[in-house]
């Protein structure tokens, strides 16, 4: 079974392994489950994101890892396996001083791209759809796009090292060294990449204003 996640993938791993000017340290898209597991998983979890069972049916999971050799750029993506995915987020995203009734305690990392930070999402939440981007021990921070969405962005981002912090500046109309350092770099290491595109593609997927 193929489809977008299969060329959202294929795309982002071809680019990077086919350019020389990049290292590649990791880069691995493990099979999925059988449909059948993956089902289980999300129906015992009652899971509706947009996109979110059709990728796991295709991969469970992708890692990526890489840096430019000339110049100050890195990526990043970790999705994790989906049926790590839902495990138990204790002593990492919540802790026992955390409210009984806290969102944090529903919150589930996706999207674990570096060992202080992760996109997730919340599970029996549906007042906080989507997905999330997470600094640990402080809060999170809605990027107003499904699970589809979010991987439609890291095949433009090619994960580039906290680009989640661009969409955040986006929203708050603040752009910071982050972004600053987006705009300068990623055009250097992909010459297709256009940052004005890239918020008008993001504009488009927001879940907030459809």
């Amino acid at each position: 079974m193929n489809g977008k996640f299969y060329e959202i993938v294929k795309n982002i791993m071809v680019e990077l392994f086919t350019h020389d000017k990049f290292d590649l340290h990791e880069c691995d898209s493990p099979s999925s489950l059988t449909e059948k597991k993956v089902e289980k998983i999300i129906t015992e979890n009652k899971i509706k994101e947009n996109g979110f069972e059709e990728y796991f049916k295709l991969y469970n999971g992708l890692i990526i890892n890489w840096n430019a050799k000339e110049i100050d750029g890195l990526g990043k993506i970790k999705i994790l396996k989906v049926d790590k995915i839902f495990s138990d987020g204790k002593n990492l995203v919540y802790f026992d001083d955390t409210p009984e009734d806290s969102p944090l305690r529903d919150f589930h990392i996706v999207d674990f791209f570096v060992d202080e930070a992760c996109v997730g999402m919340y599970k029996d939440h549906p007042e906080l759809p989507g997905m999330h981007f997470f600094e640990f021990e402080s809060q999170t921070y809605p990027l107003h796009v499904d699970f589809e969405g979010y991987m439609k962005l890291l095949a433009e981002t090619r994960g580039f090292f906290y680009w989640q912090k661009v969409i955040l500046d986006h929203l708050a109309k603040t752009p910071g060294p982050i972004t600053q350092n987006f705009k300068k770099i990623m055009p250097e290491l992909f010459p297709d990449f256009d940052y004005d595109q890239f918020i008008e593609l993001y504009e488009s997927l927001r879940i907030d204003k459809k």
